[in-house]
């Protein structure tokens, strides 16, 4: 930085009607650092600040603090202009923008819901973002992690491995751009864990695919159908991480296809009563398979950070 600039001086350059900057905290030790010797030049009376910082950040952020009509439609920002909240919002102590970033991944469809996860599904995982690109939710994921946003982790993960072949995650996935959406090792290695965790606990007592198990109605005189049906899809399913699945309620399909597929009427109606019940289960625990704490702790340091809970039509008045 060329020159420092002091309350009164400051004051005197605002009277001049050019730009002057608000000391931040981030910026409040400053005054102790030795000044330059050598006079710096200026651009229109204004001395030039030398940022190292990338240029799509800085304009992103100046767009945004000159533009602020730019979040009046949430769902229609970039992904990249979220990037740029988030991280310069965090190097430099702007609190309220890179609260506004969040705010923008929440408005885009990122679920904290069992709800919001059945919508986002149904929508083909497509987020409301201008930019959208095939490795997107990898981009999503390396940017909560290196910020250590944790609430959003759990839905993130669980898409991720959903999304993405083995293949994608060990390789990449490109962009479409000539660069590619590429995991960290760390969140490899957590990814392939917790597809695993899952898988073989998808089957266990209270899950989605619990019912595909035997049971004691089957080996004491269950109709062969049904032991024939558990035992030929059993393996299928052992293949996908289904621990929230469909809701069975929102079609009668699934009913038709079991029946369709050798199950009793019995075991269909019980068959949609624990997927019911299991994928809800799945969805709570969803964060013990990725070692993260539970949704209620997750979701309380969400609220702590945005400083309370958002309410219904609030504006977005983060300048």
């Amino acid at each position: 930085m060329a020159v420092w600039f002091s309350k009164q001086a400051r004051h005197n350059f605002a009277s001049t009607g050019a730009f002057w900057p608000t000391i931040r905290l981030c910026s409040r030790g400053m005054q102790s650092l030795p000044q330059p010797q050598t006079p710096e030049p200026l651009v229109e009376g204004c001395p030039v600040v030398e940022l190292y910082d990338d240029p799509r950040d800085i304009e992103n952020i100046l767009r945004v603090l000159y533009d602020p009509v730019l979040f009046i439609s949430p769902k229609q920002s970039s992904f990249a202009m979220v990037v740029s909240l988030v991280r310069m919002g965090r190097k430099y102590e702007f609190d309220k923008l890179w609260i506004v970033g969040l705010l923008v991944l929440l408005e885009a469809g990122i679920p904290m819901t069992l709800a919001e996860y059945d919508g986002l599904r149904d929508a083909s995982y497509e987020l409301g973002f201008t930019d959208k690109h095939p490795g997107l939710y990898i981009d999503i994921l390396n940017l909560l992690r290196e910020h250590n946003i944790l609430a959003f982790l759990p839905s993130v993960y669980y898409i991720v491995i959903q999304k993405y072949s083995v293949q994608q995650l060990f390789d990449g996935v490109p962009r479409g751009d000539g660069t590619t959406a590429v995991l960290t090792t760390q969140d490899l290695r957590q990814c392939m864990l917790s597809r695993d965790k899952i898988r073989r606990a998808q089957f266990q007592p209270g899950y989605a695919l619990s019912w595909l198990s035997p049971t004691p109605l089957d080996t004491i005189g269950g109709a062969p159908s049904c032991l024939a049906f558990r035992s030929r899809n059993m393996p299928a399913y052992a293949t996908t991480s289904a621990l929230c699945l469909l809701d069975p309620e929102l079609s009668d399909n699934v009913h038709k296809m079991l029946r369709r597929n050798g199950l009793c009427s019995t075991c269909c109606d019980e068959a949609r009563a624990v997927q019911k019940a299991g994928r809800q289960k799945g969805w709570e625990d969803l964060p013990s398979f990725f070692d993260l704490a539970p949704w209620s702790e997750l979701a309380f340091e969400l609220k702590i950070i945005m400083g309370g809970p958002r309410e219904e039509g609030m504006e977005w008045d983060f300048l």
